[in-house]
């Protein structure tokens, strides 16, 4: 067990840690597929999905109505994922009570809390050598909860919501009107300038413009 995380962390640097979503907008920022899956989703309301967040915030139907909602999908130790955090971080704190951000992870709560703290589990000691800082905006676990003494596994773990939102690769996120339609879907996340700036630029102008909505 402890050489998992010096591993882990070599295979996100050299850009192995996103296999389950490599091909979508991959390390040195080579173009997505033309049409994928969750672009199905688009002007649709949002799928069904219910559950409760780290801080028992409940998740269904009425949480997407009335509030510009950034609903990303993403996992741990996943190298476009952890790059992307800063941008949902800001997002969070910067149209604070205008827009929500929200990472459905498919790990359970117990995993995600390690990954969030200050001791030695094998989640914390990962997120510190990928110089991560703790998660601060809200996350829904789409798993349950672990047996004692099962496999660490830094990859996804139950799809339940993502496959619900045709989900097929990390990280993807999806920009929802105050009414709860899908109105933008962004598939991967550059690591490697200039791409993440661009990246960055086309999902703050989403948000601008249906901040501004009436």
């Amino acid at each position: 067990m402890n050489n998992v995380v010096p591993i882990l962390a070599l295979l996100w640097v050299v850009g192995i840690g996103q296999l389950p979503g490599q091909g979508i907008l991959p390390k040195y920022g080579t173009p997505a597929p033309a049409v994928l899956a969750s672009e199905k989703l688009l002007n649709l309301p949002v799928p069904a999905v219910r559950g409760r967040t780290l801080t028992g915030r409940m998740v269904d139907a009425a949480y997407f109505k009335g509030r510009v909602t950034l609903l990303n999908f993403m996992y741990l130790g996943c190298q476009p994922c952890m790059a992307e955090l800063p941008l949902l971080k800001r997002v969070s704190q910067q149209y604070a009570g205008r827009v929500q951000v929200l990472s459905v992870v498919p790990h359970p709560a117990a995993r995600l809390r390690r990954f969030n703290g200050t001791g030695n589990a094998a989640e914390a000691r990962l997120r510190k050598s990928l110089g991560v800082g703790p998660i601060t905006h809200e996350l829904l676990p789409e798993c349950g909860e672990i047996q004692a003494g099962a496999l660490t596994t830094f990859g996804p773990e139950c799809e339940d919501i993502a496959h619900r939102f045709l989900v097929d690769g990390y990280p993807c996120s999806f920009l929802i009107d105050r009414r709860g339609v899908i109105r933008y879907v962004f598939n991967g996340f550059p690591t490697a300038p200039p791409y993440l700036a661009k990246q960055e630029q086309t999902i703050t102008a989403a948000i601008n413009k249906l901040v501004a909505e009436k």
